[in-house]
C-alpha cells in the first residue's frame, strides 16, 4: 500500500505482503480477462478470489504490534450499475497464504465493479507500540481492482422487490413487471428502464436463490424473452418510432432499433402483422431471437 500522507501509524512496508492475482468468475466457469467479464447477466452471481501471501510475525513486528494481535483480509466492493456496495465477511489473516473468497448477489451488480482488498487491524495486542495501529479497522494494506461486467452494451438493471409489498402489480403475484419510465425515445435507455422480479413469488425466489440449477435457466430465459418480446411489441405501437433515425448509441430508441431489426422487415409490414395476426408474428419472433429454447 502506497500512502501519500500520514495515517497517524505504522502501516505494512512495501513487499511485505505478497498478493495472489485476482480470480473473478462465474459459477459456469466462465472467467474475467483483460478487465472484462464476458457472459454475465444480471441472474448470474460474481466469485471472487485472492490470496495474500505475508510472514505473519515480521509483519507484526514491523508495525509494532505484539505477537498476540490480529490481522484480517477484508475484501470490499462497489457497483457502478447499481450503486449498492458491501464487504465480504473478514478472513483471519495467518502465517503463509491466506484466501479471500467471496460470492456477489448478480441481482446487485452492473456496470463496473470496483473491488478492493484490504488488511486491518481486527484485534489489538497486548503491548503494542504507541504507533502502532490501534484502532479496530485501522487499514494497514489495500490494493484495488476493477472488472466491467457488461462491456459497452450495458443492459437495463434487474431488482428484485416483494409486489405485495410494494404494490407493483396491483400488490398481486405476478412473476416480473418491466417499467418504462420515459417516453422520449432520445433519453438513455438503461436509465429508463427496470425489470422488476417479484421476490415474493415461489418461481422468482427459486431462480434468485440457485440461477445456474437447470429449472432456474429455463425459467429466466422465459423472463428474458419476455421482456424482448414487450420491447418489440411497445416499438411497433409507437407511432413516432422509425428504424431509419438516426438515434444515439443506448438510447431508447436504439436499443428499440435493435430488436425489431432482428426481423428485417419493414416496420409498416411488421406494424400490420402485429393488428392481422399476432400470433404468427410472435412465433416467427421467438425465433430469431432464440430465447425460447
Amino acid at each position: 500500500m502506497k500512502n501519500q500522507i500520514s495515517v497517524g501509524y505504522l502501516t505494512a512496508t512495501e513487499g511485505s505482503v505478497t498478493p495472489g492475482p485476482w480470480s473473478i468468475s462465474l459459477p459456469n466457469g466462465g472467467e474475467a480477462k483483460d478487465g472484462l467479464l464476458p457472459n454475465w447477466d444480471y441472474f448470474t452471481d460474481v466469485l471472487i478470489t485472492r490470496t495474500v501471501d505475508v510472514e505473519l510475525p515480521a509483519l507484526l513486528a514491523r508495525m509494532g504490534l505484539s505477537a498476540d494481535a490480529r490481522l484480517s483480509a477484508a475484501l470490499l466492493w462497489h457497483s457502478t450499475g447499481t450503486n449498492l456496495r458491501g464487504a465480504c465477511p473478514p478472513v483471519r489473516l495467518t502465517d503463509g497464504t491466506t484466501e479471500v473468497t467471496c460470492r456477489l448477489a448478480g441481482g446487485e451488480l452492473g456496470g463496473r465493479l470496483n473491488l478492493e482488498l484490504r488488511i486491518i487491524l481486527s484485534h489489538r495486542g497486548s503491548n503494542d507500540h504507541a504507533l502502532a495501529p490501534h484502532r479496530i479497522g485501522n487499514v494497514v494494506w489495500s490494493d484495488a481492482y476493477q472488472v466491467d461486467l457488461e462491456g459497452h452494451g450495458a443492459r437495463f438493471p434487474v431488482v428484485p422487490v416483494d409486489f405485495a409489498q410494494s404494490g407493483f402489480g396491483g400488490g398481486r403475484r405476478g412473476a416480473w413487471y418491466l417499467a418504462i419510465s420515459t417516453n422520449d425515445l432520445t433519453a438513455n435507455a438503461i436509465g429508463n428502464m427496470r425489470l422488476y422480479l417479484n421476490s415474493g413469488h415461489p418461481r422468482t425466489a427459486s431462480a434468485l436463490a440457485a440461477p445456474d440449477s437447470e429449472e432456474s435457466l429455463q425459467y429466466l430465459s422465459m423472463v428474458l424473452y419476455d421482456v424482448a418480446r414487450q420491447l418489440f411489441e411497445y416499438a411497433l405501437r409507437r407511432q413516432d418510432f422509425s428504424l431509419e433515425d438516426d438515434y444515439e448509441q443506448d438510447s431508447l430508441g436504439h436499443v428499440l432499433q435493435q430488436i425489431v431489426s432482428q426481423l428485417g422487415q419493414p416496420l409498416q409490414e411488421l406494424r400490420l402483422r402485429l393488428e392481422e395476426d399476432p400470433g404468427e408474428l410472435e412465433a416467427e419472433f421467438q425465433a430469431v431471437t432464440g430465447l425460447v429454447d
